[in-house]
Order: structure tokens, then sequence, then C-alpha cells
């Protein structure tokens, strides 16, 4: 079966944002932990260690067109979007506003997610992902 271009591309995109994610906020999470102390990262902690590693499987079952990789990215998309969220009024509760470094972070955080809900939805995309 020829894999779509748009679902090749989402799939890359996800393999390797999410290992980007890891890296850099691994990073992040340390030394924010060591300035500001834990409680402000507790959402944030297991969007670093879990939610990439699912991102991860998820791209490379999806250039495959497994169904399960389909329901992991519904999964990965959800927790994303809760979690930052999550971890960006934490974010605010303390700071009182988020600066505009923060503000790009959070749309760059949040972009992957909300498309993979659009983009799997699709009727035609959607048909692609059916158990065999």
């Amino acid at each position: 079966m020829i894999i779509p271009r748009g679902v090749r591309i989402t799939a890359i995109l996800l393999i390797v944002i999410c290992g980007i994610q890891f890296v850099t906020y691994f990073v992040f999470v340390i030394e924010s932990m060591i300035k500001k102390g834990a409680v402000l990262h507790t959402f944030t902690l297991l969007s670093v260690s879990i939610l990439p590693a699912i991102g991860f499987v998820s791209g490379i079952g999806l250039i495959r067109l497994k169904t399960w990789a389909r329901m992991l990215a519904f999964i990965f998309s959800t927790s994303s979007i809760i979690l930052l969220g999550l971890s960006f009024t934490i974010l605010i509760a303390f700071k009182g506003s988020l600066g505009s470094e923060e503000i790009i972070s959070l749309a760059y955080l949040l972009a992957l997610p909300f498309w993979l809900q659009y983009y799997f939805t699709r009727p035609h995309i959607e048909s692609l992902f059916v158990s065999k």
C-alpha cells in the first residue's frame, strides 16, 4: 500500500520532534529543578519521560499504517495538550504572566498535537488505518 505523503511527513515530524523534545526538555527540567525546585515541574516531568516515547513509537507505527499507532497518536496528542496546558497554567500561577519566549515555546509544543488531532480524523486518512 502506498503511504500518503502527509502521513509520512507527519510521522517523521512526530519522530524528530519527540526526540528533540526529550533532549531539550530533559535539559530544561534538570536546570529548572536545580534553580527553582521540583514542585513547578511535576506535570512537565511526566511529559518529558513518557510522552516523547509514546510519540516516537507512534510515529514509527504511523509510517507502517498500523491501527494501534493512530490510537497511540491520539493518546500522545490528547495527553500533550492536557499536560502542557497544566504546566503552563502552573507557570502562569507562579510567574503571573507568560513572556514571548514562553508563548512561542507553547505554540511549538502544541502545534503537532493539534495537527495530529485534526489530520488523523479526516475520513480519507482514517480509512487507511482500518484493521486488516
